[in-house]
């Protein structure tokens, strides 16, 4: 996490747009010579922008809160796997093998991408959806879905298929579900496009 200098392509332009926002600039801007903006939505590079406030400019913040995210994912996984079976070992299981994959799927977990904080937050949505009925679990899910949206655009896909699980389960939390995606979404997309 503390190595100075890119150890993928794509790191650079993830502490380049965090130093951006950092210098108090608007994320989507027209490119110039200064700046080419990222295609991905902002919650990686603004995060990643409030840690270097405490630990400094460099890749150590973005590298951090993706390291950060891949805990949250182990811990979410053995969560989900031991509700689901009440087994502990099928859950310290289900961590190892994603954890085992590591070198396999580019070894990105620990680098500053946005990949790891999008899957953390697109299985914290799973997991709310899953452990909280009713209403309230899923407007936290819905909530966190938007967050995950921040992230990266493909949230969208996770929001129509539990959509279609609170049809399932309950039609007042489909609705609220519903309600806060469609909300959040839009208020995310107004609020960046300023």
């Amino acid at each position: 996490i503390q190595y100075p200098f890119e150890l993928e392509w794509i790191e650079g332009a993830s502490v380049d747009s965090a130093v951006w926002i950092l210098a108090g600039n608007n994320l989507y801007t027209s490119p110039t010579l200064d700046f080419l903006p990222s295609i991905h939505h902002p919650l990686y590079f603004v995060l990643s922008a409030e840690l270097m406030r405490l630990v400094g400019i460099g890749f150590f913040a973005p590298r951090l809160v993706s390291f950060i995210s891949a805990l949250g994912c182990f811990v979410l996984l053995v969560l989900l796997v031991w509700r689901e079976t009440r087994e502990a070992l099928a859950g310290l299981v289900a961590a190892g093998l994603f954890a085992a994959t590591f070198r396999l799927t580019g070894a990105w977990l620990d680098l500053a991408r946005l990949d790891t904080l999008f899957l953390f937050l697109t299985l914290l949505g799973a997991y709310v959806a899953r452990t909280l009925p009713g209403v309230r679990g899923a407007g936290l899910s819905a909530l966190t879905l938007v967050l995950a949206y921040a992230t990266k655009q493909p949230a969208f896909l996770l929001v129509v298929c539990l959509a279609g699980y609170y049809l399932l389960e309950d039609r007042k939390a489909a609705v609220l579900f519903a309600a806060i995606a469609s909300i959040g979404g839009s208020a995310f997309h107004l609020y960046w496009s300023i």
